[in-house]
């Protein structure tokens, strides 16, 4: 019986930490277990249910499974912010719904088809939901990110480098960690927190992106942290060559080696697309054009530096000076009545287009928040010619990775940053080849 529950509160941290990009994690033993088909339980999630047959069907990592429900099931739900047995409280199966998670003990058939239930542990969707907007609320007002510049092993300590927001300057932070911090690390080829494993100081490596959550220091270059989650990851893009949809493989011309390399989709990999308003105002961006604002609550704000008087974007004609017209004399050329030379600001809505939408703050968050509301696609939708950037962690086979989140439809981001390291605006860390960072895919890391 002790074993029995020894496995059960495996299996209830391992549905507490399976959801959502806003999960926070604690490092625990229990992270490596897989929720699954055991010989006494089955954990997972809720597909249907039908009280006339006394029968709820459950998706889990092994398969699926039939629930079989008699009058002696007991029924629990526990709480997902406390996933302890003892925090359980009695409930009914009628309070279970489609997507909920469910861990169920009794013993499973020899066919792994059914399990007739002794008991049923509910964590519900809503309260999921719930636990994680409050933790996702409590990173964006507690946390911190950056990459690591170094690591003070005598003093614990971590600095790491803040990402510029608006016309601020990065600027370095010192970590330092609280009595008892929570260190965790990505897992390769990953950045769901549900794979992070537990970590220590000593695997923090400088060039790591660094996310913390804790207390800012009044000073606002000193941070006390309760919990640190570190990744290495890099950035490729390049143009598309060929497309393996059995191997689910995309082999790219790497843009800076110029030499072929193979990308590995897996079931965890993020694919987005953006659409070529989207990347037109991304390459703005990267060659200087926009500006993001940072700045709390509202829509993304981008700031257009304009033309001086007399001057105009390559191949655009000033306003009036169409058939042989010159403007009034005082008027803006480039439009909008605002002074020449004055910055064009556009808000950016939630679907990335011009306009109202889904709240977005300052800096890198902002970011991988505009990322993720990009719209999703799939390797079959992405066609030989197409350019396409990724994050990844750094594999042991050269030039041959895993994708981590994906975007296609770069090309104007990416000749944008061509263009810049040409006339000498970056180079990579060997000096020779030129830097690139795709909006969104820097640091792999998306928002808790």
């Amino acid at each position: 019986m002790r074993k029995i529950f020894g496995f059960i509160l495996l299996f209830l941290f391992v549905l507490t930490v399976q959801k959502s990009k806003a999960q926070t994690p604690t490092p625990t033993p229990a992270a490596t277990v897989q929720s699954g088909i055991k010989e006494r339980l089955a954990a997972g999630e809720v597909t249907s249910i039908s009280q006339t047959d006394n029968k709820i069907s459950l998706q889990t990592s092994d398969g699926a499974i039939d629930v079989l429900i008699s009058s002696t099931t007991v029924f629990k739900k526990v709480p997902p912010e406390n996933p302890n047995i003892a925090a359980a409280v009695a409930s009914a199966i009628t309070d279970i719904g489609e997507k909920d998670k469910l861990l169920v003990t009794g013993v499973v058939s020899p066919d792994k088809k059914t399990i007739p239930a002794k008991t049923v542990y509910l964590m519900s969707k809503s309260d999921i939901a719930k636990r994680d907007q409050t933790e996702k609320e409590m990173w964006r007002t507690r946390g911190i990110s950056g990459k690591v510049v170094s690591v003070d092993f005598k003093t614990q300590s971590v600095t790491i480098s803040t990402p510029a927001r608006g016309m601020a300057p990065a600027t370095n932070v010192v970590l330092s960690p609280k009595e008892n911090a929570q260190y965790l690390r990505y897992a390769p080829d990953s950045v769901k927190y549900s794979d992070a494993v537990g970590s220590s100081l000593a695997e923090i490596k400088v060039g790591d992106e660094l996310r913390a959550l804790g207390d800012k220091g009044a000073d606002g270059l000193s941070f006390k942290a309760e919990r640190f989650i570190t990744g290495s990851f890099k950035q490729v893009a390049g143009k598309v060559t060929a497309i393996d949809l059995e191997k689910n493989e995309i082999t790219i011309e790497d843009s800076q080696s110029k030499k072929p390399v193979v990308i590995s989709i897996k079931s965890t990999s993020i694919l987005k697309k953006i659409d070529p308003q989207q990347a037109q105002m991304m390459a703005m961006m990267s060659s200087g054009g926009f500006q993001m604002q940072g700045g709390g609550q509202g829509n993304a704000t981008f700031t257009m530096n304009r033309p001086p008087q007399g001057e105009q974007p390559k191949g655009e004609q000033p306003k009036g000076e169409q058939n042989g017209q010159k403007p009034p004399q005082g008027s803006n050329p480039a439009g909008n009545g605002q002074p020449n030379g004055s910055p064009m600001v556009i808000q950016m809505g939630g679907n990335g287009q011009p306009g109202g939408g889904r709240p977005m703050g300052g800096g890198r968050g902002d970011l991988n928040d505009f990322f993720d509301r990009l719209s999703n696609t799939t390797i079959s939708e992405i066609k030989v010619g197409d350019t396409i950037g990724l994050s990844t962690s750094p594999g042991n086979v050269p030039n041959r990775y895993t994708a981590i989140k994906l975007l296609s439809g770069i090309e104007p981001i990416l000749a944008a940053q061509q263009r810049m390291a040409a006339m000498g605006g970056g180079r990579g860390g060997d000096g020779n080849q030129p830097s690139f960072n795709i909006p969104g895919l820097d640091g792999g890391i998306g928002n808790p």
